[in-house]
C-alpha cells in the first residue's frame, strides 16, 4: 500500500503519548504530543505508574499538524481568533509498523498541595515506526 498525500513531516522528529497500556492500537488514528512535558503533565491522577509511549517519526511520513505554527510565540497577539498555538499531532497508525526500540524508567515528584507531594513510576517505551509496503 502506497502511502502519499500533502501532510508530510519535514523533520525526524519524537512525539510523545501517555497511555495505560505499553503499546498503542495500531488500528486506529491517534493524538499525540510533541512536547513530552505536556503529556506527562496530563497523567497527574490517583495512577501510580504511567506509559509514556515516544515514537520515533522520520521525514516526509504522513502526519497532521493540529497547527502550522507549532512554536510561534504569540506575545503580540498577532494570531487570528481562534488559531491557537498547539503542539498536537494527529497520525493514522494503521499506515505504520512499530518497532519497539527501548524501555526506560524513571521517577518524577508531583507536588499536590505545599505539604504534600507524590511520587510516580514513569515506564518509557520507544518505537521506531516505518511505513507499511
Amino acid at each position: 500500500m502506497k502511502v502519499c498525500g500533502k501532510m508530510q513531516n519535514i523533520n525526524d522528529i519524537s512525539i510523545y503519548k501517555v497511555s495505560d497500556e505499553e503499546s498503542l492500537n495500531e488500528k486506529t488514528f491517534e493524538i499525540l504530543n510533541i512536547n513530552p512535558k505536556e503529556e506527562i503533565e496530563s497523567c497527574y491522577d490517583n495512577k501510580e505508574k504511567v506509559y509514556l509511549l515516544k515514537l520515533n517519526v522520520k521525514e516526509k511520513m504522513p502526519i497532521m499538524f493540529y497547527t502550522n505554527i507549532i512554536f510561534y510565540d504569540n506575545i503580540n497577539k498577532t494570531l487570528p481568533a481562534g488559531m491557537d498555538i498547539g503542539s498536537k499531532v494527529l497520525i493514522d497508525l494503521s499506515k505504520f509498523n512499530m518497532n519497539l526500540v527501548s524501555r526506560k524508567d524513571f521517577y518524577i515528584n508531583v507536588l499536590k498541595n505545599e505539604f504534600t507531594n507524590e511520587i510516580k513510576l514513569v515506564q518509557v517505551y520507544e518505537y521506531d515506526i516505518d511505513i507499511k509496503k
